[in-house]
């Protein structure tokens, strides 16, 4: 499912939907690049016990901060098939990343990759994110569940890229050099 939901009420109707049981089987629900919010994330945790089949949950930039992410770690151990969850871009703070961490032991050992990549632009001008002893609890308990967590933003605005020099052309060469007594007009002597 890969809806464009403009506002945490669609969210919210999703979630009701997934909630009905009709969809146990879903593998995947992909949120990415809406506005759904703490509501929403809310709604959509509320859903995850009734979707035993669920492996990935993208929910990156929809501006969740700390309440939405928090109600996801109160989620992730109903979650038992859940391998991803992708969080970046969204304005998840300290209180969301330790609550992330403390729900890490009691998840299921399905959970491989927890995404907290970038914060959104709106949040980052009020310099929200994670600081460093929430990343330090937060790595600490993926370490010792084997769960990859990604949390650095890699800023592109700053990176420089110059052009390759240009290939140097080489001269072409035979795919087969032919020894010199097979060559025409000379005699071999056996």
């Amino acid at each position: 499912i890969s809806p464009h939901l403009p506002t945490s009420p669609q969210a919210a109707a999703l979630a009701a939907a997934l909630r009905s049981g009709c969809m146990r089987n879903l593998r995947s629900v992909s949120c990415l690049d809406n506005a759904i919010g703490d509501d929403g994330a809310a709604a959509l945790a509320a859903a995850l016990p009734s979707l035993p089949a669920l492996q990935a949950l993208d929910l990156r930039r929809n501006a969740v901060g700390d309440a939405g992410a928090s109600a996801l770690a109160a989620a992730l151990p109903a979650a038992r098939e859940l391998r991803q969850l992708f969080l970046g871009g969204n304005a998840v703070a300290d209180a969301g990343a330790a609550a992330l961490a403390a729900a890490l032991p009691r998840c299921s050992t399905a959970l491989k990759e927890i995404d907290l990549l970038g914060v959104c632009p709106a949040a980052r001008r009020r310099g929200v994110g994670v600081g460093p002893a929430a990343e330090a609890a937060l790595r600490a308990a993926c370490n010792a569940r084997r769960v990859r967590v990604y949390l650095r933003h890699v800023d592109v605005t700053r990176c420089s890229y110059e052009e390759p020099p240009p290939a140097v052309p080489r001269k072409a060469r035979p795919l087969m050099t032919v020894p010199s007594f097979f060559r025409r007009g000379q005699n071999v002597r056996t």
